[in-house]
């Protein structure tokens, strides 16, 4: 008893140094970031990627695994994250918007995932393909680990608040800061999350509780969903497909709903032993469950290659399409075994198993050049517009510049050449418009401002000339200023109001959206010092336009603190 406590010491002491050592390197990379992500990402991202995902698998493999396997698979790991993530690094992918993250931040992790429980259950059994049972009891086992890990840590910090708000109420900010602080923050929430699967780990008859208890709940979700299901799929007969198609969203639909059969089905099978009880109430459910899975992906794939043969390949449509394929492995496996295995349905042990050998090489091609979305929907878009499928002007451009990567941007650079015999002034014209290029607009200059400033209070004032001469087209701040001081075809409206009480009129200009506030400073040059708050307090602007108004005292005092000046706004409404 006293070896295993001594043991179990050593290895949460380890598990946690892994946890810290992860922290820290993440917060050098974060303290780099700013400079390695736009001029070196191919050598950012794999570090990146190595200083997540490596860690939790050495903290999940550390007492599961023996140390040869333990050594192989980090090791192996480590060299697929490493040039998966190089890949991101060198196309780009990191600057880019949805669907690349998908790939990129959801299909690494999930990848690992499935890997490390495949290779977990082999090391278990010592064969290179384990038990159904084996397969099972790990992948469920890990999954809940993470979820109750994450419970944890979310704990952990809803401690470390509550600390930092009792210190803030004895006027005491230094434990608020310290834990905002990016060198505490980080590290600190590794090492809870290492403890946290240390802890679950050590505890594996609640965590196996655990996930009896969540898996029997999901299960009984089932019987509801085949309902819904049949039901859908029924009135499919009398609608037709018309109306399914017009949603625009009907692939991504009929996949969720694949997906959410295939959990649940699984939540009830579980194991592949026989279960007693309520539970044999769901075995008739689980049939009808197992043969709808291939009407539903059936349409999601024939919506899916409407859509692909109208517009060709997108991202969103290659992965669309591969989750379409792993989804008709489980459909055919799980339809071969409700005809053939009866009630029992010993056929999702193999179906299970293959699929998920399946989905490892489908996501290991997804994030690889062999099927990188990027690469295959930039050479079909490209193909349809040689083959004159898409005329050149209804070509998407801006998804060649902007939203596919090196690809991308390679197969722009083919086309701007004469690639395909069009017209290369075209091509460039056509590729500028797409990228929202336009000329500058003409700056302001005295003669527009005063052209295009209207004074409206007092109605025969006029604005000083050095204020419409003074160069606002060289003021650094220029987002802050009203456009009709720098551009030439802008307007707007000035009103001269003391607001100071000093005899003299500072100008307030209006140009729809926000009032700025200029003033004289002692060497008599116009500045601007502020801007007038709630503009969007209901008949403020009429008043003004109509002079209903006054200048009146602050209600409130500032607040001077370190050199600055804090004004209290107070908000619309009568008081």
């Amino acid at each position: 008893m006293f070896r295993h406590i001594r043991s179990f010491d050593r290895l949460a002491a380890l598990r946690c140094l892994i946890g810290l050592v992860q922290g820290v390197a993440l917060y050098g990379l974060r303290e780099v970031s700013d400079v390695w992500g736009s001029s070196r990402p191919e050598t950012l991202w794999p570090l990146v990627t190595l200083a997540i995902f490596i860690p939790l698998l050495a903290v999940v493999g550390l007492g599961n695994l023996r140390w040869r396997w333990f050594a192989v698979w980090v090791a192996a790991a480590s060299a697929v994250c490493v040039g998966l993530a190089y890949h991101i690094g060198v196309q780009g992918y990191w600057q880019a918007r949805w669907p690349f993250w998908a790939w990129t931040a959801l299909f690494i992790p999930l990848l690992l995932f499935v890997a490390n429980a495949l290779v977990t259950a082999a090391a278990i059994d010592r064969r290179p393909i384990a038990t159904y049972a084996t397969y099972f009891d790990v992948a469920w086992k890990q999954a809940t680990q993470l979820a109750l890990a994450m419970v944890f840590v979310a704990a952990f910090w809803i401690v470390l608040w509550l600390g930092a708000t009792l210190f803030r109420a004895i006027n005491i900010e230094a434990f608020a800061d310290l834990i905002g602080e990016d060198w505490f923050w980080i590290p600190a929430t590794t090492t809870a999350i290492a403890m946290g699967l240390h802890l679950t780990d050590a505890q594996l008859g609640m965590v196996r509780a655990v996930r009896s208890l969540l898996l029997n709940l999901l299960a009984w979700l089932m019987p509801l969903l085949v309902l819904i299901g049949l039901a859908f799929l029924v009135a499919l007969l009398f609608t037709g497909l018309a109306p399914l198609w017009a949603t625009k969203v009907a692939t991504a639909s009929l996949i969720c709903a694949a997906v959410l059969l295939i959990l649940l089905i699984n939540s009830h099978f579980q194991d592949g032993e026989p279960h007693g009880g309520a539970s044999r109430i769901l075995v008739y459910p689980r049939i009808a469950g197992a043969l709808m899975l291939v009407p539903l992906v059936a349409l999601a794939a024939y919506g899916l290659a409407l859509r692909v043969d109208q517009h060709g390949l997108t991202p969103s449509r290659v992965l669309a399409l591969a989750l379409v394929v792993v989804l008709a492995c489980y459909a055919a496996g799980y339809a071969i075994a409700a005809i053939g295995g009866g009630a029992a349905l010993r056929g999702l042990r193999a179906t299970n198993i293959v699929t998920a050998f399946i989905s490892v090489a489908v996501m290991l091609a997804l994030l690889t050049p062999l099927a990188d979305p990027a690469r295959l929907s930039v050479a079909d878009q490209v193909g349809r517009l040689l083959a004159g499928r898409t005329p050149l002007e209804r070509f998407d451009f801006h998804f060649l510049q902007r939203r596919s990567g090196r690809y991308g941007r390679e197969a722009l650079a083919r086309l701007k050449a004469g690639l395909g015999g069009f017209d290369t002034a075209k091509v460039n014209e056509l590729a500028k418009d797409a990228a929202g290029e336009s000329p500058p607009r003409p700056p302001a200059s005295e003669a527009s401002r005063r052209t295009n400033i209207k004074v409206v209070r007092p109605a025969d004032a006029v604005l000083p000339a050095e204020f419409l001469q003074a160069d606002w087209n060289a003021f650094k701040q220029s987002w802050r200023l009203p456009s009709c001081l720098t551009e030439e075809d802008h307007s707007c409206e000035a009103f001269l109001v003391d607001l100071t009480g000093d005899g003299v009129p500072e100008i307030l200009l209006f140009d729809g959206m926000h009032a700025p506030v200029f003033a004289k400073d002692p060497q008599g040059t116009w500045q601007l010092v502020g801007e007038v708050a709630n503009l969007h307090c209901k008949g403020a602007i009429e008043a003004l336009r109509s002079g209903a108004f006054e200048t009146v005292p602050s209600a409130f005092k500032d607040i001077e603190a370190n050199g600055s000046r804090w004004p209290i706004m107070r908000y619309c409404g009568p008081w």
